[in-house]
């Protein structure tokens, strides 16, 4: 009962990570607010970062824990009709992408390339569900989009005229069929004069090997690693729209949409001709439309949202905030490498046609303008947004391995934080998660919904009792 009452009683804190050491230690994990009435309720996918215990695990609107899919790793997890999951297995150097069934058996898998951080089956382009008809990912046959890095396996392709000093990672994007034939293929390396590099920024790329590594920047010099400069992290099809359908053919639904985390840019390329279509960034000063949106940092799942959901056809991003960018050397950034800073996360709704902001959720626009505290809503690595079919939004932010559910005018009814703790300092980041339908998962019995109110913080206490640990009570 103390517990339960420490978990709801703890809700409205700003939940911050245990690994900084001068914010509370001291916070609730769980689901904390549920009003189901306001929420969209279903399963929740929670798919854990690289480090720690590799567990990607699925619970219901109340935070119990439904499914269990041991050695997943979470990046590219996403629950399919009929209970399958989508997702990765092996290491953070070496993963490969797998389909298994509800038992945890393999159906399909494609080790020809390293796979990192997305997985998209032919069906939606997203992979998570919407309620238009013909929408559904498919489990068998079709196509899979994959964002793939190749290191030291076979078809390793190393790029030393794209920067000077060392070898780059290839960011790959791959289309294969279920043979595991490619279908398309398209490396950032050989459009690296597309992206809108400056000679600053150009010249910085060149000196990267010293400073940019997975392994470390020795490792890099030696020849040993290879940098990692673009870091594509989210990889989709634009899928069905409006801005096509009007004859735009720059949002073709077969076209890619990709984000490269470090370069700070959003862009569309043809699958027909390899060119890039589209783009945001890494200028975000020049064009006055993007100028008044201010830069896109670190980005993390940006994707066009689906048809058949609310806001379909516009870009939904979690902007990070933190770093990234490139061009000239700051105090912060002497190499020129993340030159672009910000200490607070945005997600944006963004029409890609005209650039406008039509929707955002950060602190200062959940705390009515204040800006006192724009960290309270910040996760400088991972995360993701989610459109769902009643128009809110569930949100993904990583850093605290929290999860939550925001209606339009930016009411929390749903947050849930990551209760599988998985290193002894406290740390429980959750790369990205998802909303998935009641229906998708028919091997569970629907579960009750509970509504989940917290009590007012300042009727929470620590409350000694000469007893050797004070107990957590709600005052009267």
């Amino acid at each position: 009962m103390m517990k339960t009452k420490l978990k709801l009683a703890l809700a409205g804190m700003a939940l911050i990570p245990s690994l900084v050491s001068s914010f509370p230690s001291v916070y609730p994990t769980g689901t904390l607010i549920y009003k189901p009435e306001k929420a969209w309720g279903g399963y929740n996918l929670i798919g854990p970062s690289w480090w720690g215990d590799a567990s990607t695990y699925m619970v219901d609107m109340n935070g119990k824990v439904v499914k269990e899919w041991k050695g997943l790793l979470g990046h590219s997890a996403k629950i399919l009709p009929g209970g399958h999951i989508s997702g990765q297995f092996g290491t953070i150097k070496k993963a490969t992408a797998h389909v298994l069934d509800w038992d945890g058996n393999v159906i399909w898998k494609y080790d020809g390339a390293y796979n990192s951080h997305d997985i998209n089956r032919e069906g939606n382009p997203v992979g998570y569900y919407t309620p238009a008809p013909n929408m559904e990912p498919k489990v068998k046959g079709g196509r899979t989009l994959l964002n793939a890095q190749f290191r030291g396996t076979k078809g390793q392709k190393v790029r030393p005229e794209v920067m000077e000093g060392g070898p780059v990672e290839g960011n790959f994007l791959l289309e294969v069929d279920w043979e595991g034939n490619i279908l398309w293929e398209w490396d950032i390396n050989d459009h690296i004069d597309q992206l809108g590099l400056d000679e600053v920024a150009r010249e910085a790329l060149h000196g990267a090997h010293r400073f940019m590594s997975h392994n470390g920047g020795a490792a890099v010099a030696a020849g040993k690693s290879a940098v990692d400069w673009a870091h594509i992290n989210a990889v989709s099809w634009v899928g069905p729209n409006k801005w096509y359908d009007e004859g735009d053919e720059r949002f073709h639904p077969d076209n890619i949409l990709w984000t490269s985390r470090n370069t700070s840019i959003i862009a569309i390329t043809s699958r027909k001709t390899g060119e890039i279509v589209w783009k945001m960034g890494p200028d975000y000063d020049s064009d006055p439309r993007t100028r008044r949106m201010g830069p896109i940092i670190g980005s993390h799942g940006a994707h066009i949202i689906p048809v058949g959901l609310p806001g379909a056809g516009n870009l939904l991003v979690f902007d990070n905030g933190g770093w990234s960018g490139v061009g000239d050397a700051v105090p912060g950034a002497p190499h020129g490498l993340g030159t672009m800073r910000r200490h607070y996360s945005r997600v944006l709704e963004v029409n890609p046609v005209t650039l406008e902001v039509v929707w955002e959720y950060s602190a200062e626009k959940a705390n009515h303008g204040s800006v006192r505290n724009p960290h309270q809503f910040f996760s400088p690595f991972q995360s993701n947004a989610q459109r769902l079919p009643n128009g809110n939004t569930l949100i993904t932010e990583a850093a605290y391995g929290r999860m939550f559910e925001v209606t339009e005018d930016l009411e929390i009814v749903w947050e849930f934080v990551e209760s599988k703790w998985r290193n002894p300092g406290g740390d429980n980041p959750v790369f990205r998660g998802y909303r998935v339908p009641y229906d998708w998962v028919p091997q569970l019995q629907r579960p009750e919904e509970v509504a989940v109110t917290p009590p007012e913080m300042k009727d929470f206490r620590f409350e000694g009792r000469g007893e050797k640990v004070a107990r957590p009570v709600v005052l009267k």
